[in-house]
């Protein structure tokens, strides 16, 4: 029979594979097409004595035959073939087959982002505004930050990378926002119209504090073009130890435009972007000694001091006075446990029995429970102390005994009671729901009464959840102070009622021309009021966390720093004034901090030139009297306030200089004899509102000090003590002696000295450890345990 078309299918034994057809078609003068997919396939056969090579190669891979009946066979037999070899070759074609499919749909997928980032750029998706060139600059442009030398003012360089698809140009008008902790060119300060760099053709303009911001001039810049670059190189008056020391989430911004962030610069990125030209660009002066610990030099300095001696020697931190202890005999606290219930101690038998997870009864067994008793009077010691009656009313006496399987703690006071808990505690462990705690009797008491931890949440604000466990470490060392410093010049963090614009303003940062909204960005904070720099407590959190420090018999110390340090305050209340003048005028003015009109012109440590508090006009004290009437009462249920610290650190010169009130005042007051002895005037009106109060004044070491100079304690009439916060001991300011001074003039000392209680400072002098370096280069676990209070180097004056 004349064959005019047949069809041949196969099957694979893949079910992911679909049946392919092999296709055999007779034409006129029969040609036979083969058409087949996916099959590589070579066959040699014979028609009329010649040799035939058939071979399919690829994908639609034709080729031709003449057909020949009588060769039918042939064909047939071909057709087996084919159909034998397809099964082989098709199973491991379609794997790669599959593998190119995937990658042509990445490849088409990322073509595709391509091409819609390229309509992005060309303005496709935007009008070609303002707010097109910020999304560009925050997306596309990559900030990289050089430390060229840190000798004679630090010289820095910024690096402005175009990584988009179109040129950065002058026509909008953009502005990107950076921060510095340095003020930048200080020779040539102030700088009105921006500091103009010719080559790049941009200005830098100081704002406030530590944020600046880089515009482009309008003759001199030239467009930034597609992975072009420009620079700015410039001196800084801090030198850079660290990569915290350039501070992230700089941003981009233009007139009416929501900022945003450059992307470059988000903290998880910029921090590959600082770059150091080399090793000695990090010396900081000629003969700096200061240099990066290799692996080899961390072992040797270590191996100095670390000696194996099996068992560590102080069980309980701080070291007890007396201990007496058998590590071979224990005591095992089951389930079966009880804590007994005592009148005296109501809250430390259930703060133990909380933690040991064993119930409270009121009815003494035979063995296995905690006692607690009251004693008549103070622990004795075997040993002589020169320390006050104050400091043996929280001693304790702590008996472990593993016979009787009784735990005995004996004190005068509760908190006594609270210590010989916590030392308890970190004597023992855990083992499989079992506290096992080795036999031993302590005896001990505080060698100081005041034992502080400072936190700081008007830089970087914390949540109460934050504060909250901070309390709890500080509860297990037996720290008895929260010195809480709420307020400084980027935020204030308490909620004051009749002063709502102190949280409304004063508590939150961002993006604003005229701060009516927040105050300005600093310290990194970005341009959005969701970061750190954004926060209070209201009324309730702050008695949450009174709550919870009386409990743990911490007691809390509130610092409302004045008058320098005032920015939050001074612009809420200038809000404040601002919104209800209209209405009112006299009570617009009530609680503001400065004078109106006042053109004195200063600049802080910090490049603030408007934080300090006015100490000439009456509305000031109106302001302190009211916020510590109202810090009073928050504490009054709770936690009596005894101690108001108003920080007094850090006043700038020519603060109130032009002050027409403060004018006025010194021709009053003939014992002032300049401006600045104006300090002093403020420094007795809030030590008598303190004292009207009843409260224990607080201060930083030149909160009490006019000038420079230390103010006598005697020319202060305040009946009640004054802590003095002795800080600066860094060695180049010749200050060391400062706390004794102090001391001998009669005021209470805090030592709180920089070089070794500051742990915002780098933990080892390595360029990628965080933290500052002002007092110090590093501060280790060494050296806060190596410091003796008790033992003073004093420097000659």
């Amino acid at each position: 029979m004349l064959l005019r078309e047949f069809d041949i299918e196969w099957k694979t034994r893949r079910r992911d594979v679909i049946d392919q057809p092999l296709k055999v078609r007779s034409h006129g003068d029969v040609h036979i097409i083969l058409q087949c997919e996916l099959v590589q396939f070579k066959e040699f056969y014979y028609q009329n004595g010649k040799c035939f090579k058939v071979e399919i190669k690829s994908l639609y891979y034709r080729f031709d035959w003449k057909y020949n009946f009588k060769n039918y066979l042939r064909l047939k037999d071909l057709m087996r073939k084919v159909r034998r070899y397809a099964k082989g070759f098709l199973r491991v074609k379609m794997k790669r087959f599959v593998a190119i499919v995937i990658c042509l749909i990445v490849i088409l997928f990322l073509a595709m982002q391509c091409y819609i980032n390229m309509l992005q750029c060309s303005g496709c998706y935007d009008n070609k505004n303002n707010q097109t060139m910020v999304d560009k600059i925050a997306s596309n442009i990559q900030i990289q930050y050089q430390i060229i030398d840190n000798k004679e003012g630090c010289t820095q360089k910024i690096i402005i990378i175009n990584k988009g698809c179109e040129n950065i140009t002058v026509d909008e008008d953009w502005a990107i926002y950076f921060y510095s902790f340095g003020l930048i060119e200080a020779t040539l300060y102030p700088y009105p119209g921006g500091l103009l760099f010719r080559t790049p053709g941009l200005r830098i303009h100081h704002l406030s504090g530590y944020l600046y911001k880089i515009t482009p001039d309008k003759e001199k810049f030239e467009n930034l073009v597609l992975n072009a670059n420009i620079s700015i190189q410039f001196k800084s008056r801090n030198f850079i130890s660290t990569k915290t020391d350039v501070l992230p989430n700089w941003y981009v911004s233009a007139k009416n435009i929501p900022p945003k962030i450059i992307v470059s610069t988000l903290e998880s990125k910029f921090k590959t972007s600082i770059l150091v030209v080399n090793a000695s660009s990090m010396m900081r002066y000629a003969n700096d000694m200061t240099r990066k610990l290799s692996v080899e030099d961390r072992y040797e300095l270590n191996d100095k001091y670390v000696i194996d001696i099996g068992r560590a020697p102080n069980i309980v931190i701080p070291t007890p006075y007396n201990t007496s202890i058998e590590n071979d005999v224990y005591l095992v606290v089951s389930s079966n446990w009880v804590v007994l219930e005592s009148k005296h101690f109501i809250n430390e038998v259930k703060y133990l029995s909380g933690q040991l997870s064993i119930p409270q009864r009121n009815i003494r067994p035979g063995h296995s429970y905690v006692q607690f008793i009251k004693l008549k009077s103070n622990i004795s010691f075997t040993h002589k102390t020169s320390h006050k009656t104050n400091l043996l009313a929280e001693s304790y006496e702590l008996t472990v005994d593993p016979g009787l399987k009784r735990i005995t703690i004996k004190s005068f006071t509760n908190a006594g009671a609270f210590y010989a808990i916590q030392s308890l505690l970190s004597v023992g462990r855990n083992e499989d729901g079992k506290f096992i705690i080795p036999k031993l009797t302590i005896k001990d008491q505080p060698r100081f009464g005041y034992r502080g931890f400072h936190l700081d949440v008007a830089r970087n604000f914390r949540k109460k959840s934050e504060v909250l466990k901070i309390l709890n470490i500080m509860s297990m060392y037996k720290l008895n102070k929260f010195h809480f410093h709420l307020t400084d010049d980027e935020g204030w963090r308490l909620e004051i009622p009749g002063l709502l614009e102190l949280t409304q303003i004063g508590a939150y940062r961002c993006h604003s021309n005229d701060e009516t909204e927040c105050l300005s960005p600093q310290l990194g904070s970005g341009p959005f009021k969701e970061s750190s720099g954004s926060g209070y407590y209201s009324v309730r959190d702050y008695q949450d966390i009174l709550k919870h420090a009386n409990k743990l018999h911490i007691q809390v110390i509130p610092e409302f720093d004045m008058p320098g340090h005032a920015r939050a305050a001074i612009k809420s209340m200038e809000y404040r004034y601002k919104k209800l003048k209209e209405d009112n005028v006299t009570a617009a003015g009530e609680f503001l901090l400065t004078e109106l009109g006042d053109q004195s012109v200063y600049k802080t440590i910090q490049a603030f030139t408007d934080n300090a508090v006015n100490p000439c006009i009456e509305s000031t004290y109106t302001f302190i009297r009211h916020l510590v009437g109202e810090v009073k009462r928050m504490h009054e249920s709770i936690q009596p306030l005894q101690y108001f610290h108003y920080g007094g650190d850090e006043v700038p010169a020519g603060a109130w200089e032009n002050s027409t009130a403060c004018t006025s005042l010194l021709k009053i007051f003939k014992d002032f004899k300049t401006v600045k002895d104006l300090k002093k005037n403020f420094i007795r009106r809030v030590l008598s509102i303190l004292q009207s109060e009843d409260l224990i004044a607080g201060a930083w070491e030149d909160g009490l000090a006019v000038d420079k100079k230390q103010l006598n304690r005697s020319s202060i009439s305040f009946p009640g003590d004054i802590y003095a916060y002795a800080w600066n001991n860094v060695w180049q300011d010749r200050k060391s002696h400062t706390a004794h001074n102090l001391a001998n003039d009669g005021y209470k000392v805090i030592l709180a000295h920089a070089t070794h209680f500051y742990f915002d400072h780098p933990y080892e002098a390595d360029f990628d450890e965080r933290g500052l370096s002002w007092a110090t280069r590093q501060i280790t676990v060494r050296d806060v345990f190596n410091y003796m209070p008790l033992n003073f180097l004093v420097m000659p004056k």
